[in-house]
């Protein structure tokens, strides 16, 4: 891109020769770099000189760096290397082909719901296979999740937040990412996987709407809402979300965080619920927004919504702009009055016809069961054979170029995927490491029956051929040597 660049044309560490410079960020530049000992292309971010002069900060970017490095999932950008040559602090990364989050947003507005399922789904997975490693994010937001020509999504820069959180206030860089901080980033408090989420819903609210839940001319504006006020519903501004998405997504941002989401899996698997049926409402309790205001807000006017929606709940009272909900009393069941004893004949009558209609109860009832178990072994074990099409799809991950100890040893793969094993000797491939794989990567075919894997066969390189060892001719005739 810049033929002035220093680093363009250098090889770091005798192995990665730097090609082009791709982006760059507020700690770091971003290269596109060719790794000659594996001979695959990856993506080198580079500490910018004035973080690399810091002794404290390289010992943080290491310790971070090292950290993300240990993670291993297919919606996670794949970190290979830190290293330093000279006084270069770098990162060697997996080169995604695809656009960021917020680019796909940019050119195509509003996100079809199924679409923003699609990817918070994937991103949520991402989170928490982090989460399960103790590393949070902190700056989860479009510009960090990139989707790929297949629509899978890989989430970046991990850790990153960390080191930029000593670097910067919020009133410098901040505004990019202030738009999906949580509250208690906002405040400065105390972390944990829950912000994550916070950001995510701040994702998905803008996916769905295709505008930002707070904006404000600074950052600390912005910063301010998220702390005290209370954005419009999704469904106000596009009524074609269905509604339990936009109870996961409002749920995902409630600013109490001891409401909120609790862990990652936890919104995975009512995002699951939702998919499997998009009908389904949530039943999520929410706080109360006076109570969450500081005296510091003042009189600042914001968009505000009516908590809880629904048919019983009535117009908001002006002074708080916050609805209450008049539930309705418990019915009292009225008894039936007493009747008299009845006779003899009167009470073999009446034990007759209950037996009969006990019996009819009966029948009914177990002729129902019999309906409801053949819809569902219809729709659950057998709809597949009469609709193929229907079938649920996977994609086959590239293996390539990766190790093979670490693939056998992913369990998001090993729970997927049934590995075989070739070895074959190749002297430009370390030993190892995958050459090919059979069904080809990037495939798309379906899903096996449950409780089945899908077989996958991986080629591993054994190295350079080993060289054929010299005979003893010592003590043979030259011809017998010779022939």
């Amino acid at each position: 891109m810049d033929g002035n660049d220093k680093f363009v044309g250098r090889i770091l560490d005798n192995r990665y020769e730097i090609l082009e410079l791709i982006g760059m960020g507020g700690m770091a530049l971003v290269y596109r770099a060719r790794c000659h000992r594996l001979n695959r292309m990856v993506a080198i971010k580079i500490l910018k000189e004035d973080l690399a002069g810091d002794e404290e900060f390289r010992r943080r970017f290491h310790t971070e760096s090292q950290a993300v490095a240990m993670l291993s999932h297919p919606n996670i950008v794949a970190v290979y290397d830190v290293s330093r040559s000279g006084k270069i602090e770098y990162i060697v990364m997996e080169l995604i082909e695809g656009i960021t989050l917020k680019q796909y947003i940019n050119r195509k507005g509003l996100l079809n719901w199924k679409e923003a399922l699609h990817f918070t789904t994937q991103v949520i997975k991402a989170l928490s296979h982090a989460h399960s490693r103790g590393i949070i994010h902190r700056d989860i937001k479009p510009h960090n999740i990139m989707i790929l020509k297949d629509g899978s999504v890989k989430v970046a820069d991990f850790g990153i937040a960390r080191l930029l959180a000593v670097q910067n206030t919020l009133t410098q860089e901040a505004l990019g990412s202030v738009h999906y901080i949580s509250p208690e980033q906002a405040k400065g408090g105390h972390i944990d996987a829950r912000s994550d989420i916070y950001s995510v819903g701040v994702v998905m609210y803008e996916m769905l709407t295709s505008r930002l839940p707070f904006v404000g001319e600074s950052a600390v504006s912005v910063a301010i809402q998220h702390i005290s006020a209370i954005p419009l519903m999704p469904r106000d501004i596009n009524p074609d979300i269905p509604v339990g998405l936009e109870d996961i997504t409002m749920h995902a941002m409630e600013p109490d965080i001891k409401l909120r989401f609790t862990t990652a899996e936890e919104m995975l698997y009512d995002l699951e619920e939702f998919r499997k049926n998009p009908s389904i409402v949530f039943n999520y309790a929410t706080s109360d927004p006076v109570k969450r205001r500081p005296d510091e807000i003042g009189e600042q006017q914001y968009e505000t919504r009516v908590i809880p929606r629904g048919p019983t709940t009535p117009a908001p009272k002006p002074e708080t702009a916050v609805a209450k909900v008049e539930r309705p009393q418990p019915l009292v069941k009225r008894q039936a009055p007493m009747k008299p004893d009845l006779t003899a004949d009167e009470y073999r009558v009446a034990k007759k016809r209950a037996t009969n209609t006990s019996t009819l109860v009966g029948i009914f009832s177990v002729l129902l069961f019999l309906v409801i178990l053949v819809v569902f072994m219809y729709q659950v074990l057998l709809s597949d054979l009469f609709n193929p099409q229907a079938a649920p799809q996977i994609i086959i991950p590239n293996f390539v170029n990766r190790r093979y100890d670490d693939i056998i040893n992913n369990d998001e793969y090993t729970e997927l995927f049934t590995f075989s094993k070739n070895e074959a000797y190749n002297d430009s491939v370390a030993a190892g490491v995958v050459i090919s794989q059979n069904p080809s990567a990037e495939r798309q075919q379906s899903a096996p029956l449950p409780g089945r894997k899908t077989p996958v066969e991986l080629t591993v390189s054994r190295g350079g051929e080993p060289p054929n060892a010299m005979p003893n001719l010592v003590g043979k005739y030259h011809s017998d040597a010779r022939n």
